[in-house]
């Protein structure tokens, strides 16, 4: 049996599987729901165990539960593959907006709706699927390729745990390449894999000027005032070009080659409708000489999320506050670092406080940006493995998002390739998430075709 007709033949199992998963709440943000997470965690092993994988176990991680997998090549010389992806998921409320109870799995209109079931269940699940069919057409008892799985249980909640996870078992967890399962492609229609996501660096600033509230009539304009300054400080954060004027901001910055841009131009980009999905916004904005998909997925951005201080309430009164506040977050892209980036966030900060006012910053965890380069062994590898499941060209993405991904490449000394069949129409993080149930199969095969791929690729 080819790989297809085993995917086909297998799929109402498959399907009764992931439900029986999603039914679990396994919402890592909510203490309450922990021995939830971990009752995921043992059946996720079961289910690897039971699909024929020789080691798969429950790793403690000093917080929530992750899972380990393997199952080793044939062959020990054979390149070794680490597929990662997360079995936590996100709260589910607003509860009164789905059509159908959260953990009550349901199929609608080819669609399987459920928390979880794009993010990141029905990802992590169809490469059980995809090894067993290659399994399956091959006549083979063990895969071109050794395959690892590490499956967290915290990445919803900011996997706090996972990189001292990575550096305990990084032993256990060496391997030529690490597989990403958890984002999504352009469209059903137009298969494309990601090749980065950007980093986050959340900062938040305070200018306190007077120890209280002053009469604006008897000191304004004769000293300094805190929500003055802090207009000033936020305009500042931009020219008139929109690039950020922190010190030292793009001297890492990775660019686009020139390629990458032909090919990010050649998505069915529909600048219009994004900007109607984009909350009825009326214009286009960012950093002159890019693409709107360009500044969104492939440039760092300073964006200003809220600021308060002085009198907020109704009717007037004529102060000049004590302080001003403001959060702010940066998006980073390839090889920035987020405590570079904090760094000189205080150091802008210190030179446009104005004389008598004092400032002061946090810098909140941040998150690293992530790039696999599309001319990349795995990648181009990964390519193939698609283009043949869906049997025709496999564009390139990049997602605005934050995960793991920097911390699994770094530690673990391996590229990364993406290879996921999510859609933004999933509506992953809201009610009614879904997965489309055609694709989460051709995700499947795909998976089935990657180790062959991989074992022919140049990794090492």
């Amino acid at each position: 049996m080819d790989v297809r007709g085993y995917v086909e033949s297998n799929a109402r199992e498959f399907i009764a599987d992931l439900k029986q998963w999603l039914a679990i709440p396994s919402i890592s943000a909510d203490p309450a729901r922990h021995g939830d997470v971990r009752h995921s965690a043992a059946w996720l092993a079961g289910h690897l165990r039971a699909a024929g994988f020789p080691v798969a176990e429950v790793w403690d991680t000093g917080g929530l539960p992750a899972v380990f997998a393997e199952w080793p090549a044939a062959d020990p010389a054979a390149p070794t593959v680490l597929v990662y992806g997360h079995h936590d998921v996100q709260p589910a409320e607003p509860l009164e907006e789905w059509h159908s109870p959260p953990f009550e799995p349901v199929e609608r209109d080819g669609l399987l709706l459920g928390r979880g079931a794009s993010d990141d269940k029905g990802q992590v699940l169809l490469h059980s699927l995809g090894v067993r069919a290659a399994l399956a057409s091959s006549g083979a008892t063990a895969p071109p390729v050794t395959i690892k799985l590490i499956v967290e249980g915290e990445e919803e909640s900011g996997s706090e745990h996972f990189a001292a996870l990575l550096r305990r078992e990084r032993a256990r967890l060496a391997c030529d390449v690490i597989v990403i399962s958890d984002t999504t492609m352009w469209a059903a229609e137009v298969p494309s894999m990601c090749t980065g996501m950007r980093g986050l660096v959340p900062v938040e600033v305070t200018l306190t000027g007077p120890v209280r509230d002053l009469h604006s009539g008897s000191f304004g304009g004769g000293v300094p005032n805190p929500l003055h300054a802090m207009a000033g400080l936020l305009a500042g954060l931009h020219d008139e070009q929109g690039r950020v004027t922190l010190p030292r901001f793009y001297d890492r910055v990775l660019p686009l080659s020139e390629g990458e841009r032909a090919l990010l131009a050649r998505l069915p980009f529909d600048e219009k409708h994004w900007l109607a999905e984009a909350g009825d916004s009326g214009a286009a904005y960012g950093e002159q000489g890019f693409s709107t998909l360009e500044r969104i997925w492939a440039r760092p951005t300073a964006e200003v999320n809220g600021m308060w201080g002085g009198h907020t309430g109704p009717g007037s009164k004529t102060i000049i506050p004590r302080a001003a506040h403001a959060k702010i977050s940066f998006r980073l892209v390839a090889d920035q670092d987020p405590a570079d980036v904090g760094e000189a966030f205080r150091e802008y900060v210190a030179a446009r406080t104005p004389d008598g006012l004092e400032a002061a910053v946090t810098v909140l965890p941040g998150v690293r940006p992530c790039h696999s380069p599309i001319g990349s062994p795995a990648v181009q590898a990964g390519r193939r493995a698609m283009q043949r499941a869906f049997g025709r060209e496999v564009l390139f993405t990049k997602e605005g998002g934050s995960g793991p991904e920097a911390d699994l490449a770094e530690i673990l000394a391996a590229p990364l390739v993406f290879v996921a069949v999510g859609l933004d129409s999933d509506q992953i993080h809201a009610p009614n998430e879904s997965v489309n149930l055609a694709l989460l199969l051709r995700g499947a095969e795909a998976s089935a075709y990657l180790w062959d791929e991989l074992a022919a690729a140049d990794l090492r």
